[in-house]
């Protein structure tokens, strides 16, 4: 099975610095639970499911109707939600991408628990709770789409946002393959991005934050 890149840009607003320590599985799903009404309903539980790999995870929404599920892995999920006095409610198909926190709110109906309301998240869920920013490289681009030097970095330019420096050839920081080149993200410095290979971290912090293994494309 061909191999994935996962870019991952942390980028945040007004900050002075940036964590060299970001954990990989950073993602999240946050949101509130309502009646009909548009009230707040507390002490739903939520369970979160990948759908890829079967593995889930349950929590309990506050007196506010808010909940948050940490630390996801990226994929594709299904949300189950119940409390007495409502139907069950399904929410299959949420995808979580590099980075994400998309909010997904849910509305119960009223009638008994033993009742499901089944829907296909069919929209892309609009990430309004964090100013990260993230991007999937797909293998058929990492694979068909000509790289001079043979540098999967330079993929990165594929994301919106991203630019090309030609750097110094005394910049210990940057200079991937054999071109010299370095990538800015929305204007941060060359420096401050991290590079992840199927969610380890690839970026050597001791050693000027160059790669440990700059894999080939293929």
């Amino acid at each position: 099975m061909k191999r994935r890149l996962l870019m991952f840009f942390l980028v945040l607003i007004s900050s002075i610095g940036i964590s060299a320590a970001q954990a990989v599985d950073s993602q999240q799903i946050t949101g509130t639970v309502t009646d009909p009404s548009g009230a707040a309903i507390p002490q739903a539980e939520i369970t979160v499911t990948n759908e890829a790999t079967g593995n889930s995870r349950s929590v309990k929404s506050n007196e506010d109707g808010n909940y948050v599920v940490l630390n996801l892995a990226v994929g594709k999920y299904t949300l189950t939600t119940s409390v007495s006095g409502f139907k069950k409610s399904v929410i299959a198909g949420v995808q979580v991408d590099v980075g994400g926190k998309p909010s997904v709110p849910i509305t119960l109906a009223l009638g008994q628990a033993t009742e499901t309301v089944e829907v296909q998240a069919g929209v892309v869920m609009i990430q309004t709770t964090t100013p990260e920013i993230g991007g999937v490289i797909t293998s058929q681009e990492a694979t068909q789409i000509q790289l001079n030097g043979r540098n999967y970095v330079q993929l990165l330019t594929l994301q919106p946002g991203v630019s090309t420096t030609v750097a110094s050839g005394f910049n210990i920081f940057g200079t991937y393959g054999v071109n010299g080149n370095s990538q800015s993200v929305n204007g941060i410095r060359t420096d401050s991005a991290n590079y992840f290979i199927d969610g380890v971290d690839n970026k050597d912090n001791g050693g000027g934050g160059n790669n440990f293994v700059n894999i080939s494309p293929d």
